[in-house]
């Protein structure tokens, strides 16, 4: 494995995916899952803040919009033109296509990493889940989504969604903390669901509300031109006004 911490190889802090984990136990997960990008590209600022609760762990990497695209935007854009072709077919099924576009060997990098994932969240000591994000609406409080697909394929699909519409999500939220007079209080969530869904999820700063919108992703525009039947897309999202629900009720 290459090493990607602490490398004089290493691209500038703004240029790089920034990694923190939760306690000082999740070191090697930490390590394996820095190993498993391009080398060079993570940098482990080896700060942790320690939980209380055995077993109590994560690990967050974050960089800015346009760094996802550089380091991760040839494997991904490989894997969506293969789910797209998939798409094309009468006999589209989501499911098997994301499998065999997951083990094309152009997405080799994205496995890699979706492996690692896979390992943090079921084998790593302690299990610990991995959040990826942009830095919005500051650097503290990120907008981050937590891979947490069933298997390897479903993890390199999220990641390879994820890193599509960074530059969206990114301007989404920027456009939310700067023209929405409740702002946003702490971090904002990500959410793939089941269905495709693809949700942003904050806590107002004024009046405490717990506040959704959806979006649509590049990939799902792309892909769904290419099915022309409107059917259920690789990164599935539909866009809505924001719904808003009382903190608490």
């Amino acid at each position: 494995m290459n090493n990607n911490t602490k490398s004089d190889a290493q691209l500038p802090k703004r240029a790089a995916i920034q990694l923190t984990r939760a306690n000082q136990e999740s070191e090697d997960t930490a390590k394996r899952l820095a190993d498993s990008f391009p080398h060079g590209t993570v940098i482990d600022s080896d700060r942790h803040i320690t939980l209380h609760g055995h077993g109590i762990s994560w690990i967050q990497l974050i960089a800015e919009s346009w760094v996802w695209k550089t380091v991760l935007g040839a494997p991904v854009a490989v894997y969506l033109t293969r789910l797209a072709q998939h798409a094309a077919d009468h006999t589209w099924n989501k499911r098997e296509a994301i499998v065999a576009a997951a083990r094309d060997a152009a997405a080799k990098p994205l496995r890699d990493i979706a492996t690692a994932v896979h390992f943090a969240r079921l084998h790593g000591e302690p299990t610990t889940p991995v959040l990826l994000g942009v830095p919005v609406p500051d650097d503290h409080f990120a907008t981050v989504v937590t891979l947490d697909g069933d298997s390897i394929e479903d993890v390199v699909h999220q990641l390879a969604c994820f890193v599509d519409g960074a530059e969206l999500i990114d301007t989404v939220v920027n456009k939310i903390r700067d023209e929405d007079e409740d702002g946003i209080q702490g971090r904002v969530s990500l959410l793939f669901e089941p269905s495709g869904l693809v949700r942003l999820r904050w806590l107002t700063l004024r009046n405490v509300r717990v506040v959704e919108v959806k979006l649509e992703l590049p990939s799902f525009s792309r892909s769904t031109h290419a099915s022309g039947t409107g059917e259920s897309s690789p990164c599935e999202a539909s866009t809505s006004e924001p719904i808003s629900v009382d903190f608490g009720k």
